[in-house]
């Protein structure tokens, strides 16, 4: 009697485990919600890239796997997998939408050792693929005429970011 009742114990224990699993198979509406794609601050500095550089291209919030491909070796997917899930907060892009460089906007969540971490492996992917990254902080954002000397020092840009 006593190994009935555990039976039925145990039966019921599974059956009750596998419900939400089956209840969430069997549901039609996603549990999501729409959020901004940029942050205020991101905001801000996404409409003074914008202003600064009128002729390029300034994309925010890309996937690295979208302009860095492994050359074809032996384990290609392998390193593809090292940083595909990376992204980066604004990618400058000349006419032809090849990125010229990153620009990253770091906060206080920057100085964890995974967030540091993290850092180090999307500056080295792009160093490799021989393309330039600059950090600025959020705490000091640079404004629309310091970023062009900033960006790019001495580059056929500054005349026209000026002109505007």
């Amino acid at each position: 009697m006593v190994s009935l009742l555990l039976v039925v114990f145990f039966v019921g224990i599974v059956v009750a485990a596998l419900q939400p699993a089956v209840h969430a198979r069997a549901t039609t509406t996603w549990p999501v919600f729409q959020k901004p794609v940029m942050s205020k601050v991101e905001r801000v500095l996404y409409a003074r890239l914008v202003q600064a550089f009128p002729a390029r291209l300034v994309l925010p919030q890309v996937q690295v796997c979208r302009f860095v491909e492994v050359r074809p070796v032996r384990g290609a997917r392998a390193w593809k997998n090292r940083y595909d899930r990376l992204s980066v907060d604004f990618a400058l892009c000349g006419a032809d939408s090849t990125v010229d460089l990153v620009v990253e906007l770091d906060d206080a969540s920057h100085a964890t050792a995974t967030a540091q971490a993290r850092d180090r492996k999307k500056d080295d992917v792009l160093r490799a693929a021989g393309i330039r990254i600059v950090r600025l902080h959020v705490r000091s954002l640079p404004s629309v005429r310091d970023l062009d000397a900033l960006l790019f020092p001495q580059s056929p840009d500054s005349a026209v970011a000026h002109s505007s």
